[in-house]
């Protein structure tokens, strides 16, 4: 017998999370979510439903209502009928929505397929905190800007890359927050032979800026935010159409891959294009629980991502637990919401 039951999470942070957008910010306080757990006779999975308030198009809320109303608009009884709802165009699921049912659905086949090897074990990004003395362990670690105060955060991207062990490099997180002219001043500065990449430096990510910064800093790029607009380069066709040649001349060396704001298919494709445009994927998370790094862990195994992941996050949260990555872990309280069938 199938059956899928949709449960809630709601997790306190050890600290409250300040989010930034391009246009807002917002302090976090507790992660809330939503589990899909699969059961099929003797095998059982969970996955996760998760928009992240600023940067998911839907709310939890939302999200929770699509997953209620597509068990109920129409009978479905089992995977196969599911599957079939999810293949109908005419039905524009929440991206959090795609990816909890497409991760679930893609387990299904993979639960049928001879085990692979798991001895690849992929690499972690870890966060330098601005004024922190403590040095991170991570070969990579990553620095965040908040874009509110530029000389304040110039300063803090020098301190980071001063504050680096030996053989350490520095990831910067910008969130699109700089002009071109800015960003050359911020960056222009930085030892190159430092810096992993800048990711999201720019208010306006296109061919021409990220090229014409390349070029002024020397320095490598990211995308992320940039793979979810609503138009630009780096979007759909227009990121498929670009050749290696072009995407090397602009300096973009990784896309940043958040699958729980993109869905699980359309993050196998771009792991695909990585590979074939030689660029690094990095997936990252969104602060979900558990059950989705782990997920996140095991496409990175899958398909041997040799960049450092970004998936240490689990401590941001008040009960985490010492379970290592590849370890499922799914949070305590569980609030019970539908059996969808």
């Amino acid at each position: 017998m199938q059956h899928l039951t949709l449960w809630h999470y709601r997790r306190a942070l050890r600290a409250p999370l300040p989010l930034h957008t391009r246009q807002q910010s917002l302090v976090l306080p507790v992660r809330d979510g939503l589990l899909l757990e699969w059961r099929d006779g003797a095998r059982h999975h969970w996955t996760e439903i998760a928009p992240l308030p600023l940067f998911s198009r839907e709310s939890l809320a939302n999200a929770q209502a699509v997953v209620l109303g597509l068990a109920r608009s129409t009978p479905i009884n089992d995977y196969n009928q599911l599957a079939e709802q999810l293949r109908d165009p005419a039905r524009d699921l929440p991206v959090s929505v795609q990816y909890g049912i497409e991760a679930g659905l893609a387990w299904l086949v993979q639960a049928n397929e001879p085990p692979g090897s798991e001895s690849f074990s992929p690499s972690l990004c870890g966060l330098a905190l601005a004024g922190s003395t403590k040095t991170s362990p991570y070969r990579v670690v990553k620095q965040k800007i908040d874009g509110v105060d530029f000389n304040r955060d110039c300063r803090g991207l020098i301190a980071a890359v001063a504050q680096l062990a030996p053989g350490q490099r520095l990831r910067i997180d910008c969130n699109g927050s700089w002009s071109l002219a800015q960003a050359i001043a911020a960056l222009s500065p930085l030892a190159s032979a430092r810096i992993d990449y800048v990711e999201e430096p720019l208010r306006t990510m296109d061919l021409d800026q990220c090229q014409a910064l390349h070029r002024a800093t020397g320095l490598s790029l990211a995308l992320d935010e940039s793979l979810r607009a609503a138009h630009g380069d780096f979007v759909g066709t227009g990121l498929a159409q670009l050749t290696t040649g072009r995407l090397r001349a602009c300096g973009i060396s990784a896309l940043v891959i958040k699958p729980m704001l993109t869905g699980f298919i359309a993050t196998e494709a771009l792991i695909q294009f990585c590979a074939r445009c030689n660029v690094q994927a990095v997936l990252s998370s969104a602060f979900e629980s558990s059950v989705a790094l782990n997920h996140y862990w095991q496409l990175a195994q899958q398909h041997q991502l040799s960049a450092a992941q970004g998936l240490d996050t689990a401590h941001f949260f008040a009960d985490s637990q010492t379970a290592s990555l590849g370890t499922p872990n799914v949070p305590a309280g569980l609030t019970h919401v539908a059996d969808l069938f």
